[in-house]
């Protein structure tokens, strides 16, 4: 999910008279007056984190053990387990305008769901569910167990223009905006409500670069640079670094999500007369720490906290090409399929993602 959800991988598929020996046909630009679309389908788990000096530990390790005196269970202590699970398909479309440049767009449509139970050590989980969510107490939250969203989640337009190319590399850049605050889902009366995107616009400025590295081994580096839009969103603000607010501290917040920048660097090989193609590839992502500012001039100083990130994974996959097999008129459309696996391995302030993914791609 991440690579597509970075900006448009438009996968291409031309006829040879628009092929370059840099540009195989598995996918790196759109021919003018092709149009082509992806349907990637992926799931994925995480129920740990990194935390802030690096080591990976589980929700649970942190949300349990937490004292419960103050609602009346003298000597006890909480006891949540808690994991995130997410099915998505992310439909990308793009048309070429000009052999060098092609505009598209992303329709991300995610079904995500926690999977939380909320217990105590002494098993009195249904008295203190029932404090979290009395709507006469302090807390008054509607949900504290485990919750589904799902729709579309933050399209994505833009363009895709080809700014150098030669006979073993060429250069892409790939400016537009992802429409978070369009599809923003979030509730702050929902206590562990699965988040699959921030809800923030963000101006995307992306380069690739591909190279033929010779011997049917090949390179693509991919540099993206986010610049998240300031907004206001409705928020809990926790006066401590437990997660549970009273909702007297709930309030509409100006909010200015930290900038990031991605780093993808993925080596291919080629075989059976370009037909298949195994990949790995390294993948970073840093963001900066997000900014709250009160109107009634709370501190916000834990909303801040923590909330900046450095995500480390590996991905590993497959492509196979159809579009020789078209050409010989043994398919009726151009197709393309890819499998691939990614693994959080490091990382600070960071989830802890295990995912996989199935790509096909359709040209016309």
């Amino acid at each position: 999910m991440k690579r597509t959800t970075l900006f448009l991988a438009l996968a291409a598929a031309s006829a040879p008279t628009h092929a370059e020996p840099v540009e195989p046909t598995w996918g790196l630009f759109i021919p003018q007056g092709i149009t082509v679309v992806d349907f990637n389908i992926g799931q994925g788990r995480v129920s740990s984190q990194f935390n802030e000096q690096g080591k990976p530990e589980r929700f649970s390790s942190t949300l349990s053990g937490v004292p419960l005196d103050g609602f009346g269970l003298l000597g006890d202590s909480s006891q949540v387990e808690l994991s995130f699970e997410t099915n998505f398909i992310e439909i990308t479309a793009g048309h070429g305008i000009t052999d060098d440049l092609a505009v598209g767009v992303r329709l991300p449509l995610v079904d995500s769901c926690s999977d939380a139970t909320v217990g105590t050590r002494n098993g009195s989980g249904d008295v203190l569910s029932a404090a979290l969510t009395a709507q006469a107490g302090p807390f008054a939250y509607e949900d504290v167990a485990s919750h589904c969203d799902s729709g579309l989640v933050a399209p994505i337009v833009g363009a895709f223009w080809r700014i150098h190319s030669s006979g073993r590399d060429s250069l892409f850049f790939m400016p537009g905006i992802r429409l978070g605050r369009m599809t923003d889902k979030n509730d702050p009366d929902i206590l562990f409500q699965p988040i699959a995107d921030d809800g923030a616009n963000d101006l995307i400025l992306r380069f690739d670069y591909f190279r033929d590295l010779g011997y049917r081994f090949d390179l693509a580096v991919q540099l993206e640079h986010g610049i998240n839009l300031s907004d206001r969103q409705t928020l809990r603000v926790p006066q401590s670094m437990l997660s549970i607010t009273p909702a007297a501290f709930k309030e509409h917040l100006k909010r200015d999500v930290g900038d990031y920048t991605i780093l993808d660097i993925e080596f291919g090989y080629r075989f059976l007369d370009d037909q298949m193609r195994v990949f790995a590839a390294y993948y970073q992502k840093n963001k900066g720490k997000d900014s709250y500012k009160s109107p009634s001039g709370q501190s916000t100083f834990y909303l801040s906290d923590n909330s900046d990130f450095r995500d480390q994974e590996y991905r590993i996959g497959l492509n196979w090409n159809g579009i020789p097999a078209w050409q010989r008129g043994a398919l009726p459309l151009p197709i393309q399929l890819e499998l691939n696996f990614w693994e959080s391995f490091r990382g600070k302030n960071a989830l802890k993602y295990y995912y996989n993914e199935f790509k096909v791609s359709l040209a016309f």
